[in-house]
Formats: structure tokens, C-alpha cells, sequence
């Protein structure tokens, strides 16, 4: 049988295990909306002025846009 330190060794090691999992997956998580966002800025910027225009943007809205905040 376990004693009490043992089994409270294993219980905070554990939290201490989903604590980093949590972090982890969050910072994956992060890393991957920053991408995307980069990509989306990336390919905007491509565009010409009249291309964007035409869209209904401007370039000081590819932030935004690329954030996901946009508003019309």
C-alpha cells in the first residue's frame, strides 16, 4: 500500500502533467492562429491597391481583416 507522501507525490505530479499539457496545447493553439493570420496579411498584401478596392478594403484594413476584427 501507498503511503499518504506517495500517493500525494503522484497526484501533484499529475496536476503538474496536465498543467504542462494545458500549456503546451495552448501554445500550440496560438502558434497556429498566428500563422494564419500571417498568411491571410501575406496574401492581402499581394493584392494591388485597385484589387482591394475593388474588394471593398483598403491596405490599412489587412490587420484587421487578418485578426479577424473587421468591420464594414
Amino acid at each position: 500500500m501507498a503511503s499518504y507522501s506517495q500517493t500525494q507525490t503522484r497526484t501533484v505530479g499529475r496536476v503538474l502533467s496536465d498543467a504542462v499539457q494545458s500549456v503546451t496545447s495552448s501554445l500550440r493553439v496560438r502558434t497556429e492562429r498566428a500563422r494564419q493570420r500571417r498568411q491571410i496579411a501575406n496574401e492581402l498584401a499581394m493584392y494591388t491597391d485597385r484589387e482591394l478596392q475593388e474588394l471593398g478594403f483598403s491596405r490599412s484594413d489587412i490587420p484587421s481583416i487578418a485578426a479577424g476584427h473587421y468591420r464594414r
